[in-house]
């Protein structure tokens, strides 16, 4: 968050808006999404009311007073309420052809009165129609004042840098991207991006969570996997190394040796065996 309220300072990114038009909003009807993501940052405050649901696997629940800031792209499971009033910002950050992110997917702040001006403010600038470079300006100081309202009040309320882990859900979707992508060129770039982390935010709970680096993640992982696949399928070795991206099997069976302690072969052998082994 620091380092967006750096990067709006002075001269600061570009800001694109949303198509939406509306920024201050009294819902009439309830209203839920499942799993919905946008290509925007979301800044949501709460005027009245309450809202409920999870960001990023996380559960989150506030009422008025409260506010959330969202990455583009988060996951996330929402309802809103009849006759919830909230002020809601969709934008896009850019500095040269850099996307400008939170360091983690989201922050939720179940009181931040202090917004509530600033967010009343942005939205009046956001209603004139006129695209002028003043008219920008005014913006990205609005988004200013709000992050670093926001970085102040996180740093007093949130939970440590040093204590946070991946959850279940962030590890699982490691997973699965590892194994969409047949664990070729995944690393901190890719992986950071498909759980909405900053990179550098990604490799520090990375290194808390597993102990080790990325890349060395990666390579015991993919060959934990050939071993499930040796197990699973009838094929033989080399077309299990065709399909892990080795061009040479006999690459592929001294890497797995060193994860696995044994050559793909005898360690289809020897636990194919233990699995008939009577009790």
């Amino acid at each position: 968050m620091a380092d967006i309220a750096a990067a709006l300072d002075h001269v600061g990114p570009r800001v694109t808006l949303s198509s939406e038009v509306e920024t201050y909003w009294k819902r009439w009807f309830e209203y839920s999404c499942t799993n919905r993501t946008i290509p925007f940052h979301e800044i949501s405050y709460i005027v009245k009311g309450d809202i409920w649901g999870s960001i990023n696997g996380e559960p989150v629940s506030l009422g008025a007073g409260g506010m959330f800031w969202m990455n583009p792209n988060v996951p996330h499971s929402m309802t809103w309420p009849r006759n919830l009033i909230y002020y809601t910002f969709r934008f896009t950050l850019m500095r040269g052809t850099e996307d400008l992110v939170l360091d983690q997917p989201f922050i939720a702040l179940p009181s931040a009165t202090s917004l509530e001006m600033l967010c009343s403010s942005l939205a009046l600038v956001l209603k004139e129609e006129v695209g002028s470079r003043h008219r920008e300006r005014q913006i990205r100081a609005y988004l200013l004042l709000i992050a670093t309202q926001t970085a102040c009040q996180q740093e007093r309320h949130a939970t440590p840098l040093s204590c946070r882990e991946f959850t279940q859900q962030e590890k699982a979707r490691l997973q699965e991207v590892c194994v969409r992508n047949r664990f070729v060129e995944v690393g901190s770039e890719s992986l950071s991006g498909q759980l909405g982390f900053s990179r550098d935010y990604f490799s520090r709970v990375f290194k808390r969570t597993y102990g080790t680096s990325v890349r060395s993640w990666v390579f015991h992982e993919k060959m934990r996997f050939a071993a499930r696949q040796l197990l699973e399928n009838e094929g033989s070795v080399e077309d299990l190394a065709e399909r892990m991206g080795y061009i040479d099997p006999y690459l592929f069976a001294r890497e797995f040796k060193k994860v696995m302690g044994m050559s793909p072969k005898k360690y289809r052998d020897r636990n194919r065996w233990d699995a008939h082994e009577p009790v």
